[in-house]
């Protein structure tokens, strides 16, 4: 049921209707990967991985 109302609307709640739900999960996840301190799960670290991704992809004047 909740999901229902979070992804399709339709409660007299406004704020309920369409949310992003847990986002902030996932954005701690992302950054506290890099973060020893934070990282306790040993997750590899996002930041660096899309970054290696990113230089060896995305090179200067090519268009996917």
């Amino acid at each position: 049921m909740d999901v229902g109302i979070t992804v399709c609307g339709g409660d007299p709640q406004v704020l309920r209707d369409h949310s992003m739900a847990n986002s902030l999960v996932t954005f701690n996840r992302f950054w506290f990967s890099a973060d020893p301190t934070k990282n306790l799960q040993g997750e590899p670290n996002q930041p660096a991985e899309l970054a290696q991704f990113m230089s060896n992809t995305c090179l200067p004047g090519q268009f996917p």
